[in-house]
């Protein structure tokens, strides 16, 4: 490959990453700076207050990790991630690891109980599947970005949190079995079931 074509193949793939030479002239980096400055502002104001559900929502709200799943992408492409303030990735990666920890045991199967008097309609199965699938992608988007941020390159090994690899992990392998494998192969679902039962 000559020189020129290399130089233009680059410059191509530059300005589809959205890659400035400066990142604080990138949009996506101060995107997301602007979203993680409120986070933290947060953070300090509300920690300790409160470790339940809400308090989580009001940290990081559904839209938001949406939109830093997406922005975190780039920058872990454009290695702009690791220009960040470590201090506050840190407390970022501490509230995901939260997050994800809340989606291990979550399954989209209703499991039903034959001596239930109560039996769901399949309207009351879908809301239920709807209202999982929803918390699921939060946790899926927390996980997103807990890897983008650890697996971007010249990142410190100190960003290397041992608690949020080990809820990624399970969280992986918990839906790949409650949920993923399950939609496809029938006889997970039943299995999923009978071991809801012996419970």
């Amino acid at each position: 490959m000559s020189a020129f074509k290399k130089k233009t193949r680059d410059r191509l793939a530059r300005k589809a990453l959205d890659i400035d030479a400066n990142p604080h002239e990138n949009t996506s980096y101060k995107r997301f700076i602007k979203l993680l400055d409120i986070f933290h502002d947060d953070y300090e104001r509300y920690y300790e207050q409160t470790s339940d559900e809400q308090y989580l929502d009001l940290l990081l709200s559904s839209n938001t990790l949406d939109e830093m799943a997406r922005l975190s992408e780039k920058l872990k492409l454009s290695t702009y991630m690791s220009r960040i303030d470590l201090s506050k990735l840190k407390h970022l990666l501490e509230i995901l690891s939260l997050r994800i920890q809340q989606g291990i045991e979550m399954s989209p199967i209703l499991k039903h109980d034959i001596n239930d008097e109560h039996k769901e309609t399949e309207q009351d199965e879908r809301a239920w599947r709807d209202l999982i699938f929803d918390r699921l992608t939060i946790c899926a988007n927390a996980c997103e970005i807990a890897l983008n941020i650890m697996t971007t390159a010249h990142m410190p090994k100190e960003i290397l949190l041992e608690n949020v690899i080990e809820h990624t992990a399970l969280f992986i392998k918990s839906q790949l079995s409650k949920t993923i494998f399950p939609e496809y192969d029938p006889l997970y679902r039943t299995d999923n079931q009978s071991k809801g039962k012996k419970k």
